[in-house]
């Protein structure tokens, strides 16, 4: 039997642009094996756990939203963009199960902020950068990612390229946690230890116990 993938719709306040976004989630899961189980965010977190119990692992994807500030003890950011408690609630009930019943957790570019704010870490809202992470879809290519194939990357190609990204924030990890931490948005950097993958965009996944569910 396929491995049953939780994934929380992107975004509650634009349906545009989670029906665009969440099939590429879900067709990678499929290509790798998994079964994708969209997770919605207007049930409640009774109803939300009865729907994970069969799940055997989480990613969350990214959003258009930014983490609420508040969460980890921080003045908002002017560039911050509005917080979605919708998919907040959803993502720490996922997150709970998923640490309650050792299941495998996947963060993707805002699905990874989330997880380290989860855990006690705290985000730099906005990195000043010569790179244009604002271009949208304006551009097809904002810039490339080169990886010294050192460590687990090491299967995967050595340039990646990176689509460009809206958010663009430094993950400052729990204390405890053993990672070389690096940037957190599509086509930025990753800490040592993670790896490349492409749906849509790049995403990394921890093997820090400290960080995320080991699987």
């Amino acid at each position: 039997m396929a491995p049953r993938i939780a994934i929380p719709i992107p975004h509650s306040g634009d349906p545009e642009y989670a029906e665009r976004s969440l099939p590429q989630y879900e067709r990678a899961v499929e290509l790798v094996g998994g079964e994708p189980v969209r997770i919605p965010l207007d049930k409640s977190p009774a109803t939300v756990v009865k729907l994970i119990e069969r799940c055997d692992a989480v990613l969350l994807p990214g959003s258009k939203a930014d983490v609420d500030p508040a969460k980890y003890a921080a003045e908002r950011n002017p560039k911050t963009a509005p917080a979605d408690p919708k998919r907040d609630t959803v993502d720490e009930v996922l997150l709970q199960d998923a640490y309650n019943m050792r299941k495998p957790v996947l963060g993707i570019c805002y699905g990874l902020q989330s997880l380290n704010v989860y855990r006690t870490g705290t985000l730099v809202q906005n990195i000043d950068t010569s790179v244009n992470h604002a271009a949208g879809r304006k551009v097809p290519i904002a810039h490339t990612q080169g990886s010294d194939r050192s460590g687990i990357e090491a299967g995967f190609r050595p340039e990646l390229t990176a689509i460009a990204a809206r958010n663009f924030s430094q993950l400052q990890p729990s204390s405890g946690c053993e990672s070389d931490w690096g940037w957190a948005a599509r086509g930025g950097q990753v800490p040592r230890g993670w790896s490349y993958r492409s749906a849509g965009g790049y995403f990394a996944r921890s093997f820090c116990a400290g960080c995320t569910v080991a699987s």
